[in-house]
């Protein structure tokens, strides 16, 4: 119902077939938090941008696969570069990380130990 300008946006929305009908922030929310997680997230994320049943979701999924593959993207660039300027030796590479990944490593074979 129009008023000054201004429109009843639940009235509007009801009118909407469910496929177009928008994502609340908790929806984005909760989706976040479910393509987050590490196995199960990324199948959620394939399964909804190819789904047709809900537009907004199948875009919010399309959009954090173009994420995995950039980042995807970027690792392959980054290890090459790390490889090729080490002269393509891969230990030298797996050197220049240890100072990182050791402390890790340390620490996740004290709790195993426990």
């Amino acid at each position: 119902m129009h008023y000054y300008g201004y429109y009843d946006e639940q009235e509007t929305e009801s009118q909407l077939p469910r496929e177009f009908r928008p994502i609340t922030a908790w929806g984005y929310l909760g989706y976040e938090l479910l393509f987050l997680l590490p196995v199960i997230g990324f199948l959620f994320v394939i399964i909804f941008s190819i789904s047709g049943s809900h537009v907004n979701r199948r875009g919010f999924a399309r959009y954090h696969l173009l994420l995995y593959i950039l980042a995807f993207a970027a690792e392959i660039v980054l290890f090459s570069v790390f490889l090729f300027k080490n002269g393509g030796d891969l230990q030298a590479v797996l050197d220049l990380f240890k100072p990182y990944y050791t402390p890790i490593v340390d620490q996740a074979k004290d709790l195993i130990a426990k």
